[in-house]
């Protein structure tokens, strides 16, 4: 922050002055927490609120008082863009502490927060403009946009341009997208920094012109101009679109072509989404005596197939993860692709558990029987992810001690890393999750195929398509319960974590297979082989 000329020409009894009228001017609270101030207990700082190299003025009417640590931990952040971010922080904390577990928090609670999503909209076109009207309070308003005729398209019409929030609401089924991660884009707003597109929506209007615009992309931008206090929103609205071909258009964008960042939950989410409502229409109109989802994707034209074959092992995957809340997903990162809190990458979640467990082809079995095995292996898989999550994380990592430099911390003999703690984060690293949830099911395979659980010949790759009792979720049980005994799990000795630090899946399968570390000859642990694992976990029962 550049240097106040101002505040170095006070005396200390009128800087001592203006500290005390800041201080009752923001009620005594601290303008970037909002947290209570005491002028004889805590260090305080006067600071501009815009800074000056962005065009505050420095006289009085921009300064402000707040606690010393909250100024200096805000870097080169000057104190309204930190308030903004806080007060972001704790909307988010807020809302994450009272939704479900998987639920996210999206430009439509931000829409809710600030005002917006109010009212529908009348549009009428006349002669090459689109004019909306709408009222909020009994007080009418009309807005006047240029109709836009795309000349590639003639089925697409648009209008774009300032939007005023009250009518502008969220489609959260095309894009369900988390804005957690949204602190960079209020930055880039606060400073005035261009963003090169506006935010994408759509109407669809009645036989009386009247709808609903919904913003299905470009949250991140929309949410950040609201919490920086914007009225109005730049949106590219569409009207009377194809929402089947808006859906996928969205989707590709966001996954083939890579435009922007979707993590990969939202991407399965809306793939699930696209799957369901044809493969629904297909069911409906099905013989499920003979008819099968292998049909349905052989029905498809061929410039398609490909695409929906990954669309299914999407819906397979979120449906896992959706119909019920899982423990487990308190434990996942699925915003970013990196963490320093959650032990469980959502990318690791689906290699290490969900592509290894599920049967993610089309079954060729009559929809009457693959609909039943398809909502029993998904009950098994999410039994499976509760035990994991009672015996591995559940009071035993603390998301508040975090990942970070964990293995450096620990070498500093950090009391907070509980060994439990650093059994979870190593069992659960991509790699080695891979590697031992490969042996567990194996173990599991040869368990069932032993009792004689699996119907034709399901055992090769529909590993839980059977029906479990009590006494299959306890073999579970205590299968993970072995699983939990390897060394490698709470090893401190420096040597052996930094061979074990950074190593591929295929390092971690000799660890677990023959006990032996990257690159050594001899073995130092018991392997732990499928087979090993069976044998411990029936001699636990």
């Amino acid at each position: 922050m550049s240097e106040s000329k101002f505040l170095k020409g006070l005396t200390k009894n009128e800087r001592d002055e203006l500290k005390e009228k800041l201080f009752r001017q923001n009620n005594k609270l601290c303008f970037i927490c909002d947290k209570e101030m005491d002028l004889s207990a805590h260090t305080l700082d006067i600071d501009h609120k815009v800074a000056l190299s962005i065009g505050g003025p420095d006289d009085e009417s921009n300064f402000a008082l707040t606690h010393a640590g909250c100024n200096r931990s805000k870097g080169i952040r000057d104190l309204q863009l930190q308030r903004h971010i806080e007060i972001f922080r704790n909307f988010v904390k807020e809302k994450i502490a009272n939704m479900p577990i998987g639920e996210n928090v999206t430009v439509g609670d931000v829409l809710e927060d600030k005002g917006g999503s109010k009212s529908d909209v009348l549009l009428k076109k006349e002669e090459g403009v689109v004019k909306i009207f709408y009222e909020i309070n009994k007080v009418p308003s009309t807005y006047t946009y240029q109709l836009i005729h795309d000349i590639h398209n003639d089925k697409i019409t648009s209008f774009i341009g300032m939007i005023p929030k009250e009518v502008v609401f969220h489609d959260p089924e095309i894009n369900p997208r988390s804005i957690v991660d949204l602190e960079p884009m209020i930055e880039e707003f606060y400073l005035k920094r261009p963003q090169l597109q506006p935010s994408l929506g759509y109407i669809t209007m009645d036989d009386k012109g009247r709808g609903r615009i919904k913003l299905f992309d470009g949250q991140h931008k929309a949410a950040a101009q609201l919490i920086n206090g914007a009225e109005v929103l730049f949106v590219r609205v569409f009207i009377n679109p194809d929402i089947d071909l808006i859906n996928k258009t969205n989707f590709r964008a966001h996954t083939k072509l890579a435009q922007t960042h979707f993590p990969q939950l939202i991407a399965d989410k809306v793939a699930h989404s696209i799957f369901d409502e044809d493969f629904s229409k297909y069911i409906s109109n099905a013989d499920i005596a003979k008819d099968s989802e292998a049909k349905f994707i052989d029905m498809l034209s061929s410039e398609i197939k490909s695409d929906y074959r990954g669309y299914l092992k999407s819906y397979l995957k979120f449906e896992t993860l959706s119909s019920t809340n899982l423990e487990i997903m308190r434990f996942v990162e699925t915003v970013s692709s990196r963490s320093k809190s959650h032990p469980l990458s959502f990318e690791s979640l689906r290699r290490g558990l969900l592509e290894i467990f599920l049967f993610l082809k089309a079954s060729k079995e009559p929809l009457s029987i693959s609909q039943k095995m398809r909502e029993l292996e998904r009950n098994n898989l999410q039994i499976i992810l509760n035990i994991i999550a009672d015996e591995v994380l559940k009071g035993k990592f603390l998301t508040t001690v975090g990942i970070f430099k964990i293995e450096e911390r620990l070498q500093n003999n950090d009391p907070k890393i509980t060994i439990e703690h650093l059994l979870a984060y190593r069992m659960l690293r991509q790699s080695a999750l891979i590697a031992w949830a490969e042996e567990f099911r194996t173990a599991l395979n040869t368990y069932f195929n032993s009792n004689n659980k699996y119907q034709k010949d399901w055992s090769k790759e529909n590993y839980l398509w059977v029906e479990m009792n009590e006494n299959d979720e306890n073999m579970i049980r205590n299968m993970i319960r072995y699983i939990k005994t390897h060394p490698a799990w709470t090893v401190r000795e420096e040597n052996i974590v930094k061979s074990i630090s950074s190593t591929s899946v295929s390092d971690w399968r000799q660890i677990i297979l023959e006990g032996k570390l990257p690159g050594a000859v001899q073995p130092i642990y018991d392997p732990m082989t499928g087979g090993q694992i069976l044998i411990k976990a029936t001699q636990m029962r």
